[in-house]
């Protein structure tokens, strides 16, 4: 199971995205690393969560990585965000059970503290202690990539939804965080309102998924519309 360990702020990756787009090699990273004054042991793990993140091995994160490069010439600079977060959920569990905690303590509450995001995360694993930093370190890189912010330490609050407007790259992220669990039917209703997309604002969520060709539809025993991958 790769873990986000590391504190990636957020011009990293998109040197690591663009240097996806141009069809560069994942090598090149820790030596651009370097030059952002991380040395060693620094160096190389940070270089591996990027490359985790966009030169994924596993086919999978490769088709939906090719997909989001796809999409990469329409995008503004701040639809960037959307591409890292929808990697980032479909590879590191760690980073989406902590982006689910957060979400979900937000809409009940309106803010968090780090310690009740590191208890819900630990409750799913057992690597208590490595788990535990990856958890800090995924906070410190969602205030870095803007979507929460320390308020009266050490309590947190998420900052604004960003609308997605792009039915594509709206249809792009629904499909992340399906695949993060590929055999895996959805609620539609649970699948648009899931907490790990705290930092967007989804627009026509049912429309996009009834409309994506990559999704399939169906109903379950009760009568629900449930929504899976097509060929996961």
């Amino acid at each position: 199971m790769p873990i986000f360990d590391r504190f990636l702020r957020y011009m990293w990756a998109e040197y690591a995205l663009d240097l996806a787009v141009q069809g560069g090699l994942p090598v090149s990273l820790r030596h651009w690393l370097a030059d952002q004054e991380l040395r060693g042991d620094s160096a190389r793990r940070t270089a591996n969560i990027l490359t985790w993140l966009w030169f994924p091995k596993e086919p999978q994160a490769g088709r939906l990585r090719d997909e989001a490069l796809a999409l990469y010439p329409r995008l503004s600079l701040t639809d960037h965000l959307a591409l890292h977060w929808g990697m980032a959920l479909s590879i590191f569990p760690s980073f989406r059970q902590s982006a689910q905690a957060i979400g979900r303590l937000s809409r009940l509450q309106g803010y968090f503290y780090k310690t009740e995001i590191v208890s819900r995360v630990l409750e799913k694993y057992s690597n208590q202690s490595t788990l535990k930093r990856a958890v800090e370190r995924t906070l410190q890189t969602f205030t870095d990539w803007g979507v929460i912010k320390g308020q009266d330490s050490p309590r947190y609050i998420t900052l604004p939804a960003r609308p997605l407007s792009d039915p594509a790259l709206a249809a792009w992220l629904l499909r992340a965080l399906l695949s993060a669990e590929p055999e895996r039917y959805w609620r539609l209703d649970d699948l648009q309102r899931a907490p790990e997309f705290f930092p967007f604002e989804i627009e026509q969520a049912l429309a996009i998924l009834h409309a994506d060709p990559r999704t399939t539809i169906h109903h379950d025993a009760a009568g629900e519309e449930i929504v899976g991958l097509v060929n996961p």
